[in-house]
């Protein structure tokens, strides 16, 4: 099959996807009118404010009126639309010009080249007056397409930041954050275009997406189009970028499964579990990988026990993944003891027990691990393929592919996380029992065992209280990247990859450095000289050569 036919595949996989989403939209339709009220009802005094403009280019009386406007209309509130407004009112040197720029700008366009035409001038604009803290060329594309969606909400979509995060959970590809406020438009026009015909339509499925109608929290589900990606992973014949898009697109919904089930796991199991982030990558090699899980891990070992949601090519699994159980004997020989009462309607699956589709020889996945189900008759009743290291067991209930459109995904989260809580206690237990202490940074104090292990739980805090900064800081810096492209202040951006690009090296992930770095370096030519740029230039080139990795 060429390459180009496994592209058509993944962009199937995108539309699927999407389409899972806008079935829970409509399911919900009849109770919401077709454009949110405020819009619909208010569009007309906006416009009319705009043909005012035309007429009088009087630019102080359009901010006041559009200040007005803003009171009634929270969405046009903020920094992207009367503030930056009113920022470019007061900082012009020529009223009369900016006026018209606006009401050339504002107005809807023709197409997606004259849309982003019309962006460019308005930057061009914003430029001339003088980029400052406010005043950022970032924020033309959402004045102009606000104004745009007023008028045809169906052809021009608001540049809503949060739209762009729904399109990288749909599609695992993120708009460039660098490029210029047209192309991120054009960008999101076309990705939209390739999910949804009606640009509205797909603000509502946002909306659903990110739980601002309908739902008190943001959505999450599985979906049996997620058991086709990783089944689409699988095969090694395709061109290695091709499955490293899968892959990504594999990280995004886990991402935001984890990000948004978070607070009900934490609730149910207490506050020690940990959300884990899915590498893109089976390994080293590069190769991407094929399965989706979302670990909250106990920080007992490396590999220590956690709740997981577990999708591959055969379905889903939600349920408690043990850990290495090779380094607990004690664990390994009376494995059915642990299991308590409320875990009696859970199945076992080991990976050690799964046989190859065609029952001659287990086929592997790039870390070695089986990749196929059993042969005979199908599955055995709870033996499910799963890839994890040797000795690991999973006690969890399974769900075929055509279950899962119809599972309330958190309740089950809920409900399997409850049922766990008990073995999670024992399983940390045994553990402890049979885990080796941490190696010790100076004498014990008086106390003999009792000492040690006080000293051990400390260092066990301690080990988790750090991932939980690293993680917070992580969250904060990528927010303060994401507000220096959105300005388009490429050393402040350049600054807050560099802080980045520490933490993410330490976890391996010094790929994710180099394509951060070169988005903002493109900015800058070799005359200009600034710390940041020789030290982000250094960095780039050692992770080239392979320094890093």
């Amino acid at each position: 099959m060429a390459e180009h036919a496994y592209e058509k595949e993944l962009a199937e996989f995108r539309r699927r996807w999407y389409q899972a989403h806008a079935e829970r939209y409509e399911a919900h339709s009849a109770d919401s009118e077709d454009w949110p009220a405020h819009l619909r009802q208010t569009k007309l005094i906006a416009l009319a404010h705009l043909e005012e403009l035309a007429r009088s280019d009087d630019l102080g009386t359009f901010v006041e009126a559009m200040q007005e406007y803003s009171r009634e209309v929270k969405s046009f509130k903020g920094y992207p639309g009367q503030i930056f407004l009113r920022q470019l009112a007061v900082s012009t040197d020529d009223s009369r010009t900016t006026a018209r720029v606006l009401v050339e700008v504002l107005r809807p366009p023709r197409d997606t080249a004259d849309a982003c035409g019309k962006i460019d001038h308005l930057v061009a604009e914003v430029r001339r007056i003088g980029t400052g803290r406010l005043l950022a060329p970032g924020y033309s594309a959402f004045l102009a397409s606000y104004f745009w969606a007023l008028s045809n909400p169906v052809d021009w979509p608001i540049a809503w930041r949060d739209s762009l995060s729904f399109i990288e959970h749909c599609t695992g590809t993120a708009l460039p954050p660098s490029s210029e406020p047209a192309d991120r438009y054009r960008g999101l026009l076309e990705a939209i275009r390739e999910l949804d015909d009606d640009s509205e339509r797909f603000w509502r499925v946002r909306n659903v997406w990110l739980g601002w109608e309908y739902f008190d929290r943001k959505n999450a589900f599985l979906d049996p189009v997620l058991v086709d990606r990783c089944r689409f992973g699988l095969n090694r014949d395709i061109d290695s970028a091709v499955l490293l898009a899968n892959a990504d697109a594999l990280v995004a919904i886990s991402r935001h499964l984890g990000q948004t089930l978070s607070d009900s796991v934490l609730e149910t199991a207490g506050p020690d579990l940990k959300y884990q982030k899915l590498p893109r990558k089976w390994d080293q090699d590069g190769l991407g990988r094929s399965d989706l899980w979302v670990d909250w891990r106990l920080p007992v070992e490396p590999e220590g026990p956690a709740i997981r949601i577990w999708v591959n090519h055969n379905g889903a699994a939600i349920g408690l993944r043990t850990g290495h159980l090779s380094q607990w004997t004690d664990l390994k020989t009376s494995l059915e003891a642990l299991k308590p009462p409320e875990f009696k309607e859970f199945k076992v699956m080991r990976l050690s027990d799964l046989k190859s589709s065609d029952g001659d020889e287990q086929a592997r996945g790039p870390d070695g691990h089986v990749l196929n189900a059993p042969s005979g008759d199908g599955p055995r009743p709870g033996l499910h393929e799963f890839a994890g290291a040797s000795g690991d067991l999973f006690y969890g209930r399974w769900y075929e592919p055509e279950a899962l459109a119809g599972l309330d995904l958190r309740a089950e989260v809920v409900s399997v996380t409850e049922a766990a809580k008990p073995m999670i206690d024992r399983v940390m237990e045994a553990a402890g029992k049979g885990s080796a202490q941490p190696e010790r940074r100076g004498p014990v104090a008086d106390g003999g065992e009792e000492a040690e292990d006080e000293a051990a739980e400390d260092s066990d805090v301690e080990d988790s209280l750090d991932a939980r900064i690293e993680d917070l800081a992580e969250d904060l810096l990528v927010r303060a990247r994401e507000t220096a492209c959105f300005q388009t202040a490429r050393l402040h951006e350049l600054r807050a990859v560099l802080a980045l690009a520490s933490l993410w090296i330490r976890a391996g992930r010094s790929d994710e450095v180099h394509a951060a770095l070169d988005a903002p370096l493109q900015w800058f030519t070799e005359s200009v000289s600034a710390p940041e740029l020789a030290q982000a230039r250094a960095l780039r080139a050692r992770i080239g050569q392979g320094a890093d990795r």
